[in-house]
């Protein structure tokens, strides 16, 4: 019996949005949502046998982030930030932690690259599982 979920893409995969109010020059707090995949390798039994999971699902995530940024290095434009957020999917709870560089050349567009690492908990079974991952995350923000 095949129990694996395919790889699933869809044109909104690994993308996000985030929605950020800032409180002051160093601290932010806000939303974020968006969608991505994520390995999901697991156990449990069924009709009195071990069956081993491995699946990867795309998901759909939401969460509250709160961002501390370092100030500028310099004269320059560029400011290292810390980042994290705790959220949910369908599948169970999310944490995210992300450090990286924001570039804000001019007016109200900035660049954001960074690294981040996500770990995923699902229950299955009565039993938790984890599904970490780490990754490279770009993008860019506009101010308003």
């Amino acid at each position: 019996t095949d129990v694996n979920v395919p790889d699933q893409g869809n044109w909104y995969q690994d993308v996000g949005i985030a929605f950020i109010n800032e409180l002051s020059p160093n601290h932010a707090v806000g939303i974020e949502l968006g969608s991505e995949s994520f390995a999901q390798v697991f156990e449990g039994g069924r009709n009195g046998q071990t069956i081993r999971y491995e699946q990867r699902p795309n998901t759909m995530w939401w969460g509250a982030l709160y961002r501390y940024s370092f100030g500028s290095l310099g004269k320059t434009a560029f400011t290292p930030f810390a980042q994290a957020l705790a959220g949910g999917t369908q599948y169970g709870p999310l944490g995210r932690l992300t450090g990286g560089i924001q570039y804000s050349p001019t007016g109200p567009l900035s660049f954001i690259l960074g690294f981040e690492g996500t770990v995923l908990a699902y229950k299955f079974q009565d039993q938790w599982f984890t599904s970490p991952k780490l990754g490279m995350t770009y993008g860019m923000a506009v101010r308003f």
